[in-house]
């Protein structure tokens, strides 16, 4: 059994992996090591930790289940705001992309809402 890690670490940890900068000829291997070896090592940490708070946990349970809709529907969110740039060149600066990041996690909460649970009750 690993140990326990505060779950204000593991937060802490993967920001720092998701924001060290890295030279364009080795971002391959550093995105390798961190979907492979990294990741992996975070998550199975993080199943043996527990929030001590009530509330934190609930906004932990709401976070991981809309999580997985939120990865299947980020790269569209993101094209949309690629297009929404092109649209208008004049502009000096990108849309906002805070409505866009905003309106994708919504909608992973409403097809966690809607699809995810409601699979997830009949198949189990």
């Amino acid at each position: 059994m690993s140990p326990r890690i505060h779950w204000s670490t593991l937060l802490a940890i993967t920001a720092a992996l998701l924001v060290i900068p890295k030279p364009a000829e080795v971002r391959w291997l550093y995105d390798a090591v961190c979907v492979i070896i990294l990741f992996p090592r975070l998550i199975l940490a993080g199943t043996h930790s527990e929030p001590a708070s009530p509330k934190l946990l609930w906004l932990f349970l709401l976070v991981g289940g809309f999580s997985y809709a939120l990865c299947a529907i980020h790269t569209p969110v993101l094209c949309f705001g690629h297009v929404l740039a092109e649209m208008s060149p004049e502009q000096s600066c990108k849309p906002p992309m805070l409505p866009l990041f905003a309106l994708a996690c919504g909608a992973a909460v409403a097809a966690d809402l809607m699809n995810d649970q409601p699979v997830r009750r009949i198949i189990a």
